[in-house]
């Protein structure tokens, strides 16, 4: 999947939940209107990733003002996947209203900080079967996001694949055997 098509698809998948942020201010004790929306990015890297870059373009492509609409804070471990559940203890802390994760463990790590805050995520894994969700029909539970179904695809790709040229016999796939996902 394109870094653009992943950040338009997360973006969207956060401007529903801006709507409905924006809808339940008033009865939720959400954010008093016009304050902008804290989201709180979670992620192992060194700096910003694709997608949190993505998101904030994304957002900012569908019209909204960063500082005045909404605010991204994002908390990076430097590579240290251990201190993930403390930075995300401290998203929760510091009252964010949407935590988006961009990799697996960040999203493992937010799942157990919080069951109330919504959280986004952008993961190149299979999130059934990480545990982080229940079903793609019934997800459950406070997550949402973009999921790469490429595992699941694989076999109906190479059937279309054999389908568009008759008596194909051999299909070279180059990949990485360090990749758990390929």
């Amino acid at each position: 999947m394109t870094r653009c098509r992943l950040g338009l698809l997360v973006t969207l998948a956060l401007f529903g939940l801006l709507v409905s942020h924006e809808l339940l201010a008033g009865s939720t004790g959400g954010r008093p209107h016009g304050e902008p929306i804290l989201i709180g990015a979670l992620n192992a890297s060194w700096g910003s990733t694709p997608q949190v870059v993505g998101l904030r373009d994304g957002l900012m492509a569908l019209g909204y003002q960063e500082t005045e609409q909404f605010v991204i804070g994002v908390r990076f471990t430097q590579g240290d996947l251990s201190a993930l559940p403390v930075a995300g203890r401290k998203l929760v802390e510091d009252r964010v209203d949407i935590i988006f994760a961009d990799h697996d463990d960040a999203v493992k790590a937010a799942q157990q900080a919080t069951t109330h805050i919504p959280i986004v995520f952008a993961t190149a894994g299979d999130p059934v079967g990480l545990g982080l969700i229940q079903t793609f029909a019934r997800p459950g539970g406070n997550l949402t996001g973009v999921a790469d179904l490429h595992l699941e695809l694989g076999p109906k790709r190479l059937e279309l694949f054999r389908e568009m040229i008759p008596g194909l016999t051999r299909v070279l796939f180059p990949h990485s055997a360090t990749d758990a996902y390929v």
